[in-house]
């Protein structure tokens, strides 16, 4: 069955293209999630504007940093692919990433803005019907296919490739709080207010703290490796 789907995928060009290339396959992918990414930055900014709404914007700050952090990435893979030196290349896949480090602490202020609105002032996100079940699948599926590429398949990527995927992980880990609140609200009617607003602060909190965390790692560890590359190009025309 693999075989007869490869070969079908094959038939089209840039199908197979991207099928063999994991690569090009996560920066289009990427592109894609930019631009769902910025039109909920600005619907929900314009609804919150428009209406007043704390929650509708909070949201939208959150949107709009993604798109920050996205469009950094997939600016430096542009460029990356005009340089010819190595080192050139890996600093700047280095600095984009120490970049994104730096969004991932400053979006921390606005998660912790989102799990107060939901604690503190009963906001919550709902799905009608048999959406949820649908929202529930593709949030587990997210964030299990993030977690085992962070764990198996990061080392055989370049810096950038991965920056991606750890974006990825922590949308996923933000849509597992959205979800979390939606549950409540379709199915809680029988658990008291007090257990949900308790459950909602303690996974806010821990998504929180991950994020930030991720973030400050990813900002640390980005800038000894620009720091490493300046130190052995040095070293290198010191001593030819």
């Amino acid at each position: 069955m693999r075989r007869i789907i490869k070969s079908a995928i094959h038939k089209n060009r840039l199908a197979g293209l991207l099928y063999d290339n994991y690569s090009l396959r996560t920066v289009v992918f990427a592109y894609g999630a930019l631009g769902v990414n910025a039109f909920l930055a600005l619907t929900k900014g314009a609804a919150g504007w428009y209406f007043g709404s704390d929650w509708l914007s909070t949201l939208a700050m959150y949107y709009l940093l993604l798109c920050v952090i996205r469009f950094t990435l997939l600016r430096a893979s542009r460029k990356v692919t005009a340089l010819t030196d190595q080192d050139a290349r890996m600093r700047k896949e280095w600095k984009a990433c120490r970049v994104c480090g730096e969004v991932f602490m400053g979006m921390t202020v606005i998660l912790m803005g989102i799990v107060v609105l939901i604690t503190a002032e009963g906001f919550t996100f709902a799905y009608d019907g048999l959406l949820i079940y649908a929202v529930a699948a593709y949030d587990f599926f997210c964030l299990t296919k993030a977690i085992i590429y962070m764990g198996k398949n990061r080392k055989n990527h370049t810096p950038l490739i991965v920056a991606i995927k750890s974006v990825n992980l922590a949308a996923a880990l933000v849509s597992i709080l959205s979800l979390q609140t939606a549950m409540f609200a379709a199915f809680g009617s029988d658990m008291e207010t007090v257990v949900q607003t308790r459950m909602n602060l303690a996974t806010g909190a821990a998504v929180c703290m991950m994020i930030f965390l991720f973030g400050f790692f990813m900002a640390v560890h980005s800038k000894k490796q620009m720091k490493a590359l300046i130190t052995g190009k040095t070293n290198r025309e010191a001593y030819p």
